[in-house]
């Protein structure tokens, strides 16, 4: 979808910038024993170099685009089918070691877990996907326009639903009661994050 010469030339830029960067405020350190001017010096010969960038064939046909953008759109953070098991102090997933290509399992804490799914969760306001053309923000006027040449009504904006809602709406159990006794579970505390994201309540089984 991108030109690979151009995702090469960007890539180094943005990253040997970063690099600049950081150095010249201090956060980036030289290793002991090697001189400032000297990490200066590697970074000016390494943006007269080429670089690599890892970029998958280009999909024949639209249908590829779609499915590749989809599972950012609709698969979320974590697929179920890689949850292998889960008690009220861990849960176990599976995952790719891209070291050896080879398919294993982790286990981490519930709250380590819960920490990794909230670090998906964008930032308010935050556009996860971003339109263009006529589906621009900038654009509403002329589409309102296109769409009542060609006949269109309008687009309706479905219901707002609570996640309450859709979840009951799945046939699921009401997540904020018991699956035990039944009885409404009692928020204890809020789970440390790493930054903050919207906020989660960690819910506690009844007595």
């Amino acid at each position: 979808m991108l030109p690979v010469r151009v995702v090469q030339a960007l890539f180094r830029g943005k990253l040997l910038a970063a690099l600049r960067a950081e150095l010249a405020r201090g956060t980036l350190r030289a290793p002991d024993g090697v001189r400032f001017q000297a990490i200066v010096n590697e970074l000016n010969r390494l943006g007269r170099v080429r670089w690599n960038v890892y970029l998958k064939e280009r999909y024949p046909h639209g249908r590829g685009v779609l499915l590749y953008l989809g599972r950012y759109l609709r698969g979320g953070p974590i697929a179920n089918g890689r949850l292998r098991a889960a008690t009220d102090t861990a849960v176990t997933f599976g995952y790719t070691d891209h070291r050896d290509g080879r398919r294993k399992a982790m286990t981490v804490s519930a709250e380590d877990f819960l920490g990794r799914v909230l670090e998906h969760v964008p930032e308010p306001g935050t556009h996860g996907v971003r339109a263009y053309g006529l589906y621009a923000a900038g654009k509403r006027a002329v589409l309102s326009y296109c769409r009542a040449v060609l006949g269109q009504p309008p687009p309706v904006a479905p219901p707002a639903l609570t996640w309450q809602d859709a979840w009951v709406a799945r046939g699921d159990a009401d997540p904020t009661r018991c699956a035990v006794c039944g009885r409404p579970l009692v928020g204890t505390r809020t789970l440390p994050r790493r930054r903050p994201p919207p906020g989660e309540v960690r819910y506690a089984r009844a007595a």
